[in-house]
Formats: structure tokens, sequence, C-alpha cells
């Protein structure tokens, strides 16, 4: 009977031992990840305003308007569309990603489980500002010359808060410069412009030294003609009063489909 009682103590012992150790980390391993819980994930709306080779910049859209600037590498993430929606400039994706970022400017989720294009809300108006911002700095290429800040007012135009900080971004990217979002009144008083005095001037003037205004102004235009939406605007750049070029009397027009048409430039000025 004791024989027995000895080797239901051992088995009892062996057990308890075996289930002790099934909850113990093994010196030099690591335990897989957790899966995600939903409570992790977030799915937010943004438009996208530039794509270099699946890089993308976005600016927030919907009920997400108050977030910042965030690039998504979409080169590796699982993508699903709607219609013909794809990867273009103007286009608005869910983008589903985790609670957390990288505190850069622009931001950076830290991971990126899916995107998904949608098939509605598509306005390229971005793109087509950025073209023109772009064609400008084409001409009398001397303004731009030696300068480190582009400041892109586009404080003029329809295009939401977040899309022109995007354009703005893009644009001074592109060129390798520093971005601002200053109007002329706001450069002069926050001391970003050299005061002069003209000979042939009864007030004091201005030149920019290091950099350049680009601004687009839109024309208000009303009605639909042809199932068309109209536009028109001025595009400018500024360096000093004898350096500035500009676009006058440019027009557009939007589809149905929200994809704007190439602009006309209905004149050209220089001073």
């Amino acid at each position: 009977m004791k024989k027995h009682l000895l080797v239901l103590c051992l088995v009892l012992c062996t057990a308890l031992l075996l289930a002790g150790c099934g909850t113990a980390a093994v010196p030099g391993s690591s335990a897989a990840p957790a899966a995600p819980s939903s409570e992790q994930q977030l799915t937010t709306i943004w438009r996208i305003v530039a794509n270099s080779n699946d890089l993308l910049l976005l600016a927030p859209c919907g009920e997400n308007t108050g977030g910042d600037l965030v690039r998504v590498n979409a080169a590796n993430v699982p993508l699903t569309t709607e219609g013909e929606a794809a990867l273009t400039p103007g286009t608005l994706i869910e983008v589903t990603h985790g609670d957390s970022m990288q505190l850069t400017y622009p931001a950076h989720f830290d991971i990126v489980y899916s995107i998904r294009c949608l098939a509605y809300g598509f306005d390229d108006l971005c793109a087509l500002y950025l073209q023109v911002l772009n064609d400008l700095w084409a001409k009398d290429e001397a303004l731009n010359t030696d300068i480190e800040y582009v400041s892109v007012d586009l404080s003029g135009t329809s295009l939401p808060a977040a899309e022109q900080a995007a354009v703005a971004w893009a644009f001074a990217e592109q060129h390798g410069v520093q971005p601002l979002q200053m109007n002329m009144d706001q450069l002069i008083a926050d001391g970003w412009l050299t005061e002069f005095s003209a000979s042939t001037a009864t007030y004091p003037s201005y030149r920019w030294d290091n950099g350049c205004l680009f601004s687009i102004t839109e024309q208000p235009l009303e009605g639909v003609y042809h199932g068309l939406r109209p536009l028109k605007f001025t595009a400018a750049k500024w360096r000093s009063p004898l350096g500035a070029y500009g676009f006058a009397d440019c027009t557009s027009a939007q589809s149905a489909l929200g994809q704007w048409a190439e602009y006309t430039i209905g004149a050209e000025f220089i001073s």
C-alpha cells in the first residue's frame, strides 16, 4: 500500500513540474508577437496628393480632417480597389493601420495593414495646382536661383487646408527647398523679406533674398456647363517688385467623375 502511495505521489509531482515548465520562458527564446486586436487597428480616409513610385503623400479627409499629412509606402501593402480606382493623385483611400505613428513631418504609421481605393470622391484639383506651380517654376528660372524657401499661398483656392499643406510640401520637396504657407503680408510681418527704398516708389518696397512666393487665386464661377464645372484662376511667383512672373485668366473644368482637364493660360505677365 505504501509503495502504491509513493508511486502516486511521484506521478503527481511530475505532472505539476511539467505544468510549471509549460509557462516558463526558455532562456534565449522570444515568444511570437500576439496578433493585433481590433482595438489596435484604425481605418481612416485620406486623399492621395502625390505618388512617387508607390510612396504616397496623403492629406486627411472626412472625419479625419484634423490629422497631419502622412506618407505611406504602398509597395508591399495589401491593396483592394473599387471599380477603376487606383493609386493616383486625387483618389480617396481607406488606410487600415496601427494606432501609433512616427512623429515626423509628414508622419509615418508604424504599421499599415491594408489600403482600399474608393470609387467615390475623386477630385484631382491638388494635382492640377501642383502642375501649375511646376509650370511656373520653369518660367523665368532666374527667379528661382539660390533660393532656400518657397512660400505657397493657396488660401485663395477651394482646396481644403490639409490639401493646401500637402501641395506646398510636395512642391517644395520636388525642388529641394523648404516649404512655407504665407502670403505677402505674413511674410512681411514675420520678417522674411528685406525692405528697401526704390527711387521711383513713394512707399517702402520689399524683396526676398533667399526665397520665392508662389500663389494661386481662383476667380468665382458658378454653374455647370455641358456637365462640366468651370474654373478660372491666376497664378504667379514673386521675388521682388521687378522680379515676378505669372499666368492670368487660366481656365479648366471638372467632369462629373471629379477629373480636372488640362488648364489653358489666357495671358502671361512679367515684371
